[in-house]
């Protein structure tokens, strides 16, 4: 299984902590499109969070950037999970360094 980076490249590593899997069905889905999806669900969902406070933010689900991007297929759909994880995951390191 690869793993896909912060910054969209895929990696075998995966050895800094920061990398989220890619759980595609490997034999219905190539790397570069599950890497191409990943970076559109967090594209997308960049835009959705802007200008909105953090209380509307944190209630953003991958339900909700899977229907912003127009659907997903099924195989595709752990992408905007990996969206929503990743904004969670800022928002608590943002609430603990800024208490």
């Amino acid at each position: 299984m690869s793993a896909v980076n912060n910054r969209g490249y895929e990696d075998d590593h995966g050895d800094d902590g920061k990398w989220l899997q890619c759980d595609c069905d490997r034999s219905f889905s190539e790397p570069a499109q599950c890497r191409r999806v990943a970076i559109a669900a967090s594209s997308l969902l960049t835009e959705m969070i802007q200008g909105k406070a953090l209380t509307d933010v944190q209630d953003i689900t991958p339900e909700m950037i899977t229907a912003a991007l127009g659907g997903l297929p099924k195989v595709k759909l752990h992408a905007a999970s990996l969206a929503e994880e990743a904004l969670k995951e800022a928002l608590e390191h943002y609430g603990a360094s800024h208490g």
